[in-house]
């Protein structure tokens, strides 16, 4: 079930991509493996207890926010906040942040 990545693109990219235009945005990324570059803005979990990280888009308010299985817990727990990662996952589009889902550490 190993997908190939479909593009390699930057956090702040990623989010200039979906301001710019958000149906052709979806049109290059969404429903496709992605690796992400960036540098970690948070980590946490949401009120599913989905662990994730946030990455850096250079705007305020929104990012990129990439969800984790429990599987990477300890890959999760040895990062740290402005640490530069690589996140590869499929991206679900944009709800205020970018949600990448699946994801793991390239």
């Amino acid at each position: 079930d190993v997908q190939p990545v479909a593009v390699r693109v930057t956090a702040s990219q990623l989010f200039a991509d979906y301001e710019a235009n958000e149906i052709a945005a979806d049109e290059k990324y969404k429903g496709k493996v992605i690796v992400v570059s960036g540098t970690i803005d948070n980590i946490g979990k949401d009120i599913l207890d989905t662990m994730y990280v946030t990455l850096d888009s250079g705007k305020p308010l929104f990012n990129v926010q990439c969800f984790f299985s429990d599987k990477h817990k300890s890959q999760l727990s040895n990062v740290a906040k402005g640490q530069q990662v690589m996140v590869k996952g499929k991206c679900d589009g944009k709800f205020g942040n970018i949600l990448l889902r699946g994801c793991s550490f390239e």
